[in-house]
């Protein structure tokens, strides 16, 4: 067998690969690491962690159940509704609302309704629970900037309320 005759194996090698890292890319993650390691060790601490539904996927790219975990406090979905979502995921809006965590140091319950148009645009926010007045204006600023996709009444794009409940909680350093 000549080199030439292993080329076209080496390149069917690779395009077996390359799937498999793109599956990696997409693999849900239900947490946030910290930018950087404490002193004195090598491993960054998870900052942020969602129990059902991943930080880094968008919703069509989410399991049917994970997409059946978002749709449950919404009351009365069919079949053919879906609750809007952040269209990149939820990662950046989590990522910007820790770091702001971090300088004011608060913590508790907060929920907050965005008011999310037909066509993926943030029209209002309200304060549901709050943890901190400046914190709680900080992360409706966050989802104000945030493109959604639309919620899907009866398979068409509809308004909807956008429902973002998050538990605070400080780590000791």
């Amino acid at each position: 067998m000549s080199s030439r005759d292993l080329r076209p194996l080496g390149v069917l090698c690779l395009a077996l690969l390359l799937p498999a890292a793109q599956a990696q890319e997409a693999a849900p993650q239900f947490s946030i690491k910290d930018s950087e390691a404490r002193t004195g060790s090598k491993f960054r601490r998870e900052i942020a962690t969602s129990t059902r539904v991943p930080l880094n996927l968008r919703y069509e790219q989410m399991s049917p159940q994970q997409q059946a975990d978002l749709k449950a406090p919404y009351e009365q979905m069919g079949p053919n509704d879906e609750p809007p979502f952040p269209a990149q995921g939820l990662k950046a809006v989590v990522s910007e609302m820790i770091e702001a965590q971090k300088i004011l140091q608060v913590q508790g319950q907060l929920r907050l309704h965005a008011q999310i148009s037909a066509q993926g645009r943030v029209t209002s926010v309200a304060i549901m629970e709050s943890v901190d007045r400046q914190f709680d204006a900080y992360v409706a600023g966050i989802l104000s900037r945030t493109r959604f996709k639309p919620a899907l009444c009866a398979g068409q794009p509809c308004s909807q309320d956008y429902l973002f409940h998050w538990q605070l909680s400080l780590t000791p350093g």
